[in-house]
């Protein structure tokens, strides 16, 4: 299942990128999308940074099966890999997405892009759950909260700017 938002925001890549890969707002963004445990890793290296997110929720939205199967709650673990600022000022990186012993994960690109009134933010994923006969269930079940965690991070990134 495909997967895409995109935001504009009135400031510039370096001040917008600086926010994403801040430990603060990372933390924020992890209390505000997850009522349970979470931990962060932010590892910044030269030709870009890496986020890790780790955060256990809850398994209320998924098929009653499927929750006697996985039990009250995921640990889901997000990866961001960033690259390094192109000669435009843009940044690209890797989003990849997996629910600890469960065969789901979402694979994508996100990108901060220049504009003329500041940059833009854009996130393109696919979900797979490589689940048989609930699949195509918990694709429909998991799309609704990442796109909602997607939402919540612009809006707390134009609260930060």
């Amino acid at each position: 299942m495909r997967i895409s938002a995109t935001r504009d925001f009135p400031a510039p890549v370096d001040r917008v990128h600086a926010v994403l890969t801040d430990q603060a707002f990372q933390e924020a963004k992890c209390a505000a999308t997850s009522p349970g445990v979470y931990a962060v890793t932010i590892t910044p290296a030269v030709d870009g940074n890496r986020v890790e997110a780790s955060r256990d929720l809850p398994t209320d939205t998924l098929p009653d099966a499927l929750k006697s199967i996985v039990g009250r709650t995921l640990k889901i673990i997000e990866t961001v890999t960033g690259g390094a600022a192109a000669a435009d000022g843009s940044r690209t990186g890797s989003v990849d997405l997996r629910i600890e012993g469960v065969p789901v994960t979402m694979v994508g690109t996100a990108s901060l892009t220049p504009t003329a009134a500041g940059c833009t933010e854009s996130f393109e994923g696919e979900l797979k759950a490589k689940i048989p006969f609930f699949g195509g269930k918990v694709e429909q079940s998991a799309s609704g909260p990442i796109q909602l965690a997607i939402e919540t991070e612009f809006s707390m990134v134009a609260e930060r700017l």
